[in-house]
């Protein structure tokens, strides 16, 4: 699929949808008007909840297309998690690779003082202050910090 299509893509599928909500919206309209103003409104409730439904398709398709293109570009969507046992706690990694080939390694694991910590290439972003290396712990505090990341790096993303 074309990047070019992709950009899109949302933006018309929920386009389409707001049409079809805003068409249903105005028949409800139409049903509560009476039968005696229907002929002079009707113009105006389906014109108005077609725009309605298709200008609120294609901001919310926005919002999707973009979180969908810098997804992309940072590599998030081909994000390998993988999971190790080390003696009696877990480690978990996630890799992944940008559009510029740039790596990234989120490690969470115990530290050399059995404290729960996650780090980014090989730098300490968060010290979770816990001593269990049991892997549902170490698999929560692995996604808290891997949204942590990927929301900021999304942050740092400008799109024109």
């Amino acid at each position: 699929m074309s990047t070019l299509k992709k950009k899109y893509q949302f933006r018309i599928i929920f386009s389409i949808v707001g049409l079809i909500i805003g068409l249903l919206i105005s028949a409800g309209i139409l049903n509560q008007t009476k039968k005696s103003q229907r002929q002079a409104t009707f113009l105006y409730a389906i014109t108005g909840g077609m725009l309605i439904g298709i200008i609120g398709g294609y901001l919310a398709g926005d919002k999707y297309d973009t979180d969908d293109y810098k997804d992309e570009v940072l590599g998030i969507k081909k994000a390998v998690t993988e999971y190790y046992k080390n003696g009696r706690s877990w480690i978990i990694q996630t890799k992944w690779t940008d559009s510029n080939d740039k790596q990234y390694l989120l490690l969470t694991g115990q530290d050399t003082k059995n404290i729960l910590v996650s780090q980014l290439n090989d730098e300490t972003i968060i010290n979770h202050e816990i001593e269990s290396g049991s892997k549902v712990n170490v698999e929560k505090h692995h996604q808290s910090a891997r949204n942590y990341v990927f929301d900021k790096l999304r942050a740092e993303i400008k799109i024109e």
